[in-house]
Parts: C-alpha cells; sequence; structure tokens
C-alpha cells in the first residue's frame, strides 16, 4: 500500500503536458489499482472527473479515459450510470463507445449489467 500511496502521490491523477513517457503509462496502472483497492479517494475523483466531462466537456486524457471511467462507475450512484449510459448510446461507434462500455461494466450494480 505504501508504494502504490507514493507513487499515486507523485504522478498525481491528471496527466499534464510536462509528462514523460513513463509517467503517462505508469498513472494508468496506479490509478487502476487505486481505485480497484478504493484507495487514496480514487474513486471519488474518478467519479468527479466524469461528472465534469458529462456535464461540461471537459477533457479526459485520453489513456487515462478506461480507468477512470472504470473507477467512477465502480460506486457510483444510479444516476450517475444511467447518464454514461446515455452518453454510451448517443456516440457513434469507435473506440470512445468501447471504453464507455469498458467503464460501465465496471459498476458494482448487477442489475446494470443484465441489460
Amino acid at each position: 500500500k505504501n508504494l502504490l500511496e507514493d507513487l499515486y502521490r507523485s504522478l498525481g491523477f491528471e496527466e499534464t503536458e510536462l509528462d514523460e513517457y513513463l509517467n503517462k503509462h505508469s498513472r494508468i496502472s496506479i490509478i487502476t489499482w487505486a481505485c480497484n483497492l478504493n484507495l487514496f479517494n480514487c474513486r471519488d475523483q474518478a467519479l468527479k472527473a466524469v461528472r465534469s466531462w458529462l456535464s461540461n466537456g471537459t477533457k479526459i486524457a485520453i489513456n487515462l479515459e478506461v480507468p477512470i471511467m472504470c473507477g467512477a462507475m465502480q460506486l457510483a450512484p444510479v444516476d450517475d450510470w444511467k447518464m454514461l449510459y446515455a452518453k454510451y448510446e448517443s456516440i457513434p461507434d469507435g473506440e470512445r463507445k468501447w471504453k464507455l462500455l469498458t467503464g460501465l461494466g465496471c459498476t458494482s450494480h448487477k442489475m446494470f449489467l443484465e441489460k
């Protein structure tokens, strides 16, 4: 946990233009693990990022879309899941649609997975 915490705190949650290649790719794994283990308010940060993207188009770094969507949906309230699902249904097929579906599949609400 300490190693993960050190990396999470040093890399941060958001990508910057000055990030080196290794840091960008390390952040993907760090966010994935932190959210899966429910550490460091990762899920809250992820949900905040997704809500901001859905409501006003605030960008999420392309390589962080899957870990952030997944982290956000793990314990997201029903309304947030439904908003992301509506976004999924509204966009044409492509990579972003796949990323949204991956994030939606991370929900702990089993009733949604039966759709």
